[in-house]
């Protein structure tokens, strides 16, 4: 134990009340499992018995105090002679005192006096930056003192009928621009005096991680082993620990990807796996296991409630309602053709499409028992990828670069974030769902700085038939598309339609009124392929019908 430390009870580390000794043992983890909200821990080690043929107790000291007792197995892999008798955690407080020069790693003190520097250089920043801004607000002051000692200088002179000068007018104005200009300084100040101040904060919350609790829990694994003096052994200790958790991350590079480049477009796709762990204990140069098993999932039937049944009469107007929906599908299918599935932006849960999947990393990993995120790579490939421009005027005024590529990974593609990096370095974020092996998925990299799109609904008109029970609604939707680069592009657009649901609503396009006399799919999409000259621009529009009943209301 650190000198640094404090026992809290009383208990004897060297030997028990009865007068056996304990001896410390070292049995490192080697393996470790990581499911959804825990991990399976598997330390493996040699032992050899050094008492007499009664047996003996040893200790494996700083194991995770958080550790499973229902879950604690002890075996004996190798070797003859020697039995497992009995095993138990025993878990103590300890105090630690606050010093970072005692009995810390050398790496810990040095990435501690990195951040105290930095957080010192800040906080001579952020008192340079009060100085300025009380500077500021007593020149604001004063400037308010002279604009009302003029303003009164200015009233006093008409009321004794003298002439004002054009010179007054000229200095109010320069009062007020130089109000206005320092209360935007103060504003800016302010905003960056809060973000300062956050960013300090957080510094103090990664010193005060690096220096420890006050007061942590601590606990080691006591096992009872018979066998005569001498016998060696393997042991094997599994347990499992709450804390742990991994969600896979991907990191999706193009290159050649710029559309009319003559060269083919390729996607190189790396899975890693994020993990967190603050199980008290750290795994150093471990064998990692990624699975997506979901043992907290309960097989408790859902709960029976009454369905109560009950006649209604039936309204004679039919209220309907427009809403949005998502077209999901199970994804782009294998090889050609296929309809995009709906994306969200927010970081899902591990999605293995029902199928337990397990991953090992590559190489051996340290985590740390830190709660912060470390990245194990896992797999990686490379792909040809179809890129196009791609248009939705109605959601963005942007044309986004869109590629479609092949998982080429042996296994799937679990759902999680993606970070994209182009030549030019990082360029944004998105989110994959689950994509199997040999599927072809999309991927959005960004608008196109050199073009434009702008979109425009016009309603035409609406009117009844004589002696119809019907009434037409017709609406213009013009869409204008810019080329402002030197080379030619093509743009694929996408124009949606509303579908109806019901026989007394039906919606129709004019042909005559669309270009290219399109006509859309069975899910209201129109889609052109459009090519814009150097410095060139075109047009598309369409009209659609809503032709509904008179019972029908709410459109």
């Amino acid at each position: 134990m650190a000198r640094d430390e404090v026992r809290r009870d009383a208990e004897t580390r060297a030997a028990e009340p009865d007068g056996r000794e304990i001896r410390a043992v070292e049995i490192p983890v080697v393996t470790v499992t990581l499911l959804e909200d825990r991990a399976h821990v598997a330390r493996r080690g040699s032992v050899t018995l050094a008492g007499s043929g009664s047996g003996e107790r040893v200790r494996v000291e700083r194991i995770a105090p958080v550790a499973s007792d229902k879950t604690l197995a002890v075996t004996v892999v190798e070797g003859t002679g020697v039995a497992v008798v009995d095993a138990r955690v025993r878990r103590r407080a300890v105090v630690r005192l606050r010093d970072p020069d005692r009995g810390a790693p050398a790496d810990v003190r040095a990435e501690r006096d990195m951040l105290e520097r930095e957080r010192d250089e800040l906080h001579e920043h952020v008192a340079a930056m009060r100085d300025e801004r009380e500077l500021a607000v007593r020149q604001a002051k004063a400037l308010e003192r002279a604009a009302a000692l003029a303003l009164a200088e200015l009233a006093e002179d008409v009321s004794w009928a003298v002439e004002a000068e054009a010179a007054w007018g000229e200095r109010l104005d320069e009062l007020g621009r130089e109000q206005r200009k320092l209360g935007g300084r103060q504003i800016e100040l302010d905003r960056e005096l809060e973000r300062l101040e956050a960013v300090l904060a957080r510094l103090d919350e990664r010193i005060a991680a690096l220096d420890g609790p006050a007061e942590e829990e601590r606990a080691d694994l006591e096992i009872d082993l018979q066998g005569p003096a001498g016998a060696g052994c393997v042991l094997r200790v599994d347990y499992v620990v709450p804390g742990a958790c991994w969600r896979p991350y991907h990191t999706a590079r193009l290159t050649d990807g710029a559309p009319g480049s003559g060269r083919p477009a390729q996607v190189e796709m790396t899975t890693e796996a994020c993990v967190w762990q603050n199980t008290g204990e750290d795994w150093r140069e471990v064998e990692l296991a990624l699975s997506t098993q979901r043992v907290s999932l309960g097989v408790e039937p859902p709960r029976l409630a009454s369905d109560v049944l009950r006649a209604v009469k039936r309204s004679e107007a039919v209220v309907v309602e427009a809403r949005e929906h998502d077209i999901d599908t199970t994804g782009l299918g294998v090889g050609e053709g296929g309809a995009a599935r709906a994306t969200t932006a927010e970081l899902p849960g591990i999605d293995d499409a029902g199928e337990v999947q397990t991953w090992r990393a590559a190489e051996r990993a340290t985590i740390p028992s830190d709660g912060r995120p470390y990245r194990v790579r896992l797999s990686s490939f490379r792909s040809e990828a179809e890129v196009v421009l791609c248009a939705f005027p109605e959601l963005t005024q942007s044309v986004l670069l869109k590629s479609t590529q092949e998982n080429r990974a042996p296994g799937p593609l679990l759902a999680g974030p993606v970070d994209l990096v182009r030549a030019s370095g990082l360029c944004g974020r998105t989110s994959l769902r689950y994509v199997a092996p040999g599927e072809r998925f999309e991927l959005g990299w960004g608008p196109d700085a050199d073009l434009r799109v702008s979109r425009e609904v016009e309603p035409l008109d609406e009117k009844a038939r004589m002696l119809s029970a019907w009434s037409v609604r017709r609406t213009l939707v013009r869409v204008k598309l810019s080329n402002l680069s030197a080379e030619s592009k093509r743009i694929a657009v996408t124009e949606r339609l509303p579908v109806s649901e019901i026989e007394k609503v039906r919606i129709s396009v004019d042909p005559e009124r669309v270009t290219g006399r399109r006509r859309p799919d069975e899910n209201g999409f129109l889609r052109w392929s459009v090519a814009l000259e150097p410095f060139g621009h075109d047009e598309l529009e369409l009209v659609w019908e809503l032709r509904r009943h008179e019972d029908v209301v709410g459109v």
